[in-house]
């Protein structure tokens, strides 16, 4: 059963991840032949980067389904006939 707990911010956790990303990136750009990263604060600034590209709109679109209720409904897979037609 889902229960309300407070929202724990860890923000070490979130520097660890971030460093994680930076260095996945090195790595990234050490493989790929024609990428190149200019060291490692370079590298921490395109986690960032990135980050927030992927987030900002992630939680952009989570409002818009909150705010507008379209959470609450049933879910129904693209393709499948409409639940009003179907009485």
């Amino acid at each position: 059963a889902w229960r309300e707990e407070r929202l724990r911010f860890r923000p070490l956790h979130m520097v660890r991840t971030w460093l994680f990303s930076a260095i996945g990136l090195l790595v990234a750009a050490w493989i790929v032949p024609g990428a190149h990263i200019n060291g490692f604060w370079a590298a921490l600034l395109v986690a960032a980067v990135i980050a927030v590209a992927i987030l900002i709109p992630s939680l952009g679109y989570l409002y818009k389904l909150v705010l507008t209720g379209r959470l609450d409904q049933e879910f129904h897979p693209i393709g499948a006939s409409d639940p009003e037609t179907r009485r």
